[in-house]
């Protein structure tokens, strides 16, 4: 494993522990290496400087790291005819200004591509694949992107600004009343059922990539992970899928279905999950799947039953836990079957109607077994084992009886 792979590994496994966590996590991963603690440790300060408005994945914040970022001082400055008001973040594929349309006189949000990425052309794919991506939806929740150019050396997207706060800035204030939460849900829902629509899944989910404006509206930020469902030549064929790793795990640990930590391959429903799990967040204030180590993550994923949203959040009625706890089903068969399905139940909650929420069955599906839990493996190959064993144990106690002499004939 190169460098640069294990500051990524590392820095997956550490980036949404607590504080507290970080330390004894990076102790133990970087043991006597302190130059890779301190790439790390880099990355991480790195990260928590970069605004929220447009989140980057974690492995392009690592190659900006280790490139060299010569920076340009260009604020007050003006790029085609946007005038650069101040900085909002920085990241790896792109740092986010505040500029002035001087055209159209409107406030928009620009996307600076790196100027050591520009004639990167996997970069500069995946920067052009973002905006391909958005753009292809029309929607009130979806952020919008104006157009994307190249204007002297500079790459850049401009997209509507949004004045507001993320959902994860939210959280951290505390937990948010269940009517707004389902009201906040419903809309993430519309917003998934419209890129599912177009054959576009999101596959990054979470509260970061959330933004709540001030009269209670939210847009769905970075479509950077999204990936192309829909087959070649129908709606939405532009291709956002990540061909050097087909398998590849891509997204935020603690918010990924059971099939996406498992490297399977994903439908809509891997959305629907992520959305049951932000929506139990905003509920309680906390994650439903941690753990000390990356491991122990996944393993809470794929095995482990979250405690009861009501045991924690008593106030909230039993029919959302049942939306949540479906949204957030293992089996992907076992939850909401569209995006749209979970829009009309979590808008039920929110104008005071209280759907019955049941189970759906399990469809049996070809393959199935490759993605059971391992657990459930686990428990059938120890079931098999205690059958054989038990072979062993009672057999030998009859056996003889069979096969013993018979003395009394023999003798006479």
């Amino acid at each position: 494993m190169n460098e640069l792979a294990r500051i990524e590994e590392i820095y997956h496994a550490v980036v949404d522990l607590p504080e507290e966590e970080r330390h004894r996590f990076l102790s133990e991963s970087c043991g006597d290496d302190a130059e890779l603690r301190c790439e790390v440790e880099s990355l991480l300060s790195f990260d928590e400087k970069a605004g929220s408005f447009i989140e980057t994945p974690p492995d392009d914040l690592a190659a900006a790291l280790l490139a060299d970022r010569p920076g340009h001082d260009i604020v007050g400055k003006q790029i085609d005819h946007y005038r650069i008001v101040s900085q909002l973040g920085s990241g790896g594929m792109g740092e986010v200004f505040l500029a002035e349309d001087t055209k159209l006189f409107r406030k928009v949000a620009l996307k600076l591509l790196p100027a050591q990425f520009a004639s990167s052309k996997e970069r500069k794919l995946r920067f052009e694949r973002e905006a391909r991506a958005v753009s292809a939806l029309n929607h009130r929740n979806i952020i919008t992107i104006y157009e994307i150019q190249e204007v002297e050396g500079f790459s850049f997207m401009a997209t509507e600004f949004v004045d507001g706060r993320t959902l994860n800035d939210l959280i951290a204030d505390g937990p948010i009343p269940w009517q707004d939460a389902a009201k906040i849900g419903a809309q993430i829902a519309s917003a998934l059922d419209a890129a599912h629509s177009v054959g576009i899944i999101h596959r990054d989910i979470k509260p970061a990539n959330i933004m709540v404006r001030p009269d209670g509206d939210i847009k769905v930020l970075d479509f950077g992970l999204a990936k192309l469902t829909a087959p070649p030549g129908e709606s939405g064929s532009f291709d956002t899928r990540d061909h050097n790793a087909r398998n590849r795990v891509m997204g935020t640990i603690h918010y990924m279905s059971p099939e996406q930590a498992l490297g399977a391959d994903l439908d809509e429903r891997t959305d629907i999950f992520s959305l049951g799990v932000v929506l139990y967040e905003v509920l309680t204030g906390k994650r439903p799947f941690a753990g000390q180590s990356d491991a122990a993550v996944y393993n809470a994923i794929i095995n482990i039953e979250p405690p009861s949203i009501c045991d924690l959040k008593p106030d909230a009625p039993q029919e959302f836990a049942g939306v949540v706890g479906l949204a957030m089903a293992k089996d992907p068969d076992h939850r909401f079957r569209s995006a749209a399905e979970l829009h009309d139940a979590l808008r039920g909650l929110a104008s005071g109607k209280r759907p019955e929420i049941a189970r759906r069955p399990a469809v049996p599906r070809p393959g199935m077994w490759r993605s059971l839990p391992g657990l459930t493996l686990a428990a059938l190959i120890a079931i098999l084992i205690l059958v054989i064993a038990s072979l062993f144990i009672f057999l030998p106690t009859e056996a003889p009886r069979k096969l013993r002499p018979q003395a009394s004939n023999s003798t006479s």
